[in-house]
């Protein structure tokens, strides 16, 4: 299932974000769901989790985005929190666990792999 999004704006409408119309915040948001943060919702609950997340795979696996000077851009709690009260996308807990379940294939296939060249 194609995930998408969905950003609530300052005065309570919704909006889909337009590619090339994306601030570094809502950027970083749909980046950080696809590497698969695994919390499809960003509000004053899930925040705390969502930046905890974000930094682990910022600091393992690298930036998600540049900043207007080009360098690597680190996103910070002040930039999610700009995205509140709902930053979200159309992942289920249907959805969550399906990808789970792929995950795990995969990932048990990586070890066979790597297990069969010893």
């Amino acid at each position: 299932m194609p995930v998408s999004y969905t950003f609530t704006l300052e005065d309570g409408t919704e909006s889909r974000p337009v590619p090339g119309y994306l601030s570094d915040e809502q950027y970083g948001f749909l980046r950080l769901c696809e590497m698969g943060i695994g919390i499809p919702r960003l509000d004053r609950n899930t925040l705390d989790e969502f930046v905890r997340r974000a930094d682990l795979l910022q600091a393992y696996i690298g930036t998600v985005l540049n900043g207007a000077d080009g360098n690597p851009r680190v996103l910070t709690r002040a930039d999610f929190v700009k995205l509140l009260p709902g930053a979200r996308t159309n992942w289920t807990a249907r959805s969550k666990r399906d990808f789970d379940q792929l995950m795990k294939k995969e990932i048990a296939a990586y070890w066979a792999s790597v297990d069969s060249r010893k």
